[in-house]
């Protein structure tokens, strides 16, 4: 700020007269006060916003060190796996092939009042998008003396383990860790071919043996060395795995082959035939395999048990409560394999039509206002427990396609 008042207008440091005193524009003194007053506002907020930032960085490191001194100090093997969310990916090839305007232009569609009876599209929508394998839990272990490395779904929905060979010859398997027998001092020649079947495809390969390590267990195993995965394709080439580590019941595989987990008992490697997986709140991505007993620290409060009604999977009971529907005595399986709720179509339409949704025409979403209060709570009921997934569980706003 510039004052204009001239040397020769003072007088024993005191100004002369009233015109040389209205040149120092006091009115600028005042805007100074302002500034000076909104500079220390802006230094307050910036330390509120500094302070914010750094306690979610030390709660942040707090939750992941206080995890890793768990995972240290447990006495039960513990594997690290990733966790992959089919929704992520549909929301990334919604961005990458610039679908976002088709479903903005739905979305205010279904705004305008003209669906207000619901667009359900049909079971023959669709459009040509990356397919999402609906893969959840997979993490590494290794085959062989040589401990070749896989990473491998773990999959409570089959019972065997396979790996693609290095005999492989189908298109994803040339981006694969591959087992070479040959590299293997511990490998144990069977031969038996097989093929085995899942939702998305088959495999055919033989039967092998040789040692499999997870973690700090190992043991010698049969399993499958995979030939032709053709099949399963787009997944399988599109996927991280290679291959998979089936944790279901001994009648369900191929072969009448025990778990690896059952057969980790016989052999007195672990104290209980029982695995768990443990998910961090903290990390949506990543998670742990603990085999041979319940790690206590992973969890808070009572445990609760659920009764099996299947020989074959984890199967159980369960009285599903959507809003005013209900599906009475569902066999419900839980499976570590798939990160999706499925229901029969029947069923599911039947409460979007009152919930005030619209599928997205050609696109596996289904879309809604922010402010739905139509959306009811989902209940799951058991003999014993009860165990409830809220609207905001359920539903993930599309953050990245902005209407």
């Amino acid at each position: 700020m510039a004052l204009t008042v001239k040397e020769e207008e003072f007088s024993n440091t005191l100004i002369k007269n009233a015109s040389a005193f209205d040149r120092l524009k006091l009115g600028n003194l005042k805007n100074l006060k302002i500034q000076k007053k909104l500079q220390f506002l802006y230094l307050i907020l910036f330390v509120l916003i500094t302070g914010v930032f750094f306690f979610f960085l030390i709660g942040n490191f707090y939750s992941h060190g206080k995890l890793y001194q768990v995972i240290k100090n447990t006495k039960h093997t513990t594997v690290g796996f990733k966790i992959d969310r089919p929704h992520d990916k549909v929301l990334s090839s919604v961005l990458k092939n610039k679908l976002s305007t088709y479903v903005k232009e739905s979305f205010r569609f279904f705004k305008s009042g003209y669906t207000q009876k619901g667009y359900l599209g049909s079971e023959n929508d669709s459009i040509e998008l990356d397919d999402v394998a609906n893969l959840m839990f997979y993490g590494e272990g290794q085959i062989g003396a040589n401990k070749q490395p896989f990473m491998f779904i773990f999959d409570t929905g089959s019972a065997n383990l396979w790996v693609p060979s290095v005999n492989c010859d189908s298109i994803g398997c040339s981006t694969k860790h591959l087992y070479d027998a040959s590299a293997s001092k511990s490998y144990e020649k069977d031969g038996t071919k097989v093929e085995i079947s899942y939702g998305s495809g088959t495999v055919r390969g033989y039967f092998s043996k040789d040692v499999v390590s997870l973690g700090d267990l190992s043991l010698p195993y049969k399993f499958i060395e995979v030939t032709d995965a053709d099949d399963l394709e787009p997944i399988y080439s599109g996927s991280e795995f290679d291959g998979i580590l089936g944790l279901g019941w001994k009648d369900l595989a191929i072969g009448a082959i025990d778990p690896v987990v059952v057969e980790l008992k016989k052999q007195n490697k672990i104290d209980n035939a029982l695995f768990t997986f443990y998910l961090p709140v903290h990390d949506k991505h990543v998670g742990y395999l603990t085999i041979g007993g319940i790690e206590n620290d992973f969890y808070e409060g009572p445990l609760t048990y659920e009764k099996l009604n299947h020989d074959l999977y984890w199967q159980i009971d369960l009285d599903m409560h959507f809003g005013k529907y209900v599906m009475q005595k569902a066999n419900a399986v839980v499976d570590s394999g798939t990160s999706t709720i499925t229901a029969p179509t029947s069923f599911i339409n039947k409460f979007f039509r009152d919930m005030n949704v619209i599928k997205v025409p050609f696109l596996p979403l289904y879309v809604t206002t922010c402010d739905n209060d139509d959306l009811p709570t989902l209940e799951f009921h058991s003999r014993n427990n009860k165990y409830t997934l809220e609207p905001e569980f359920y539903m993930d706003p599309l953050s990245d396609i902005d209407p």
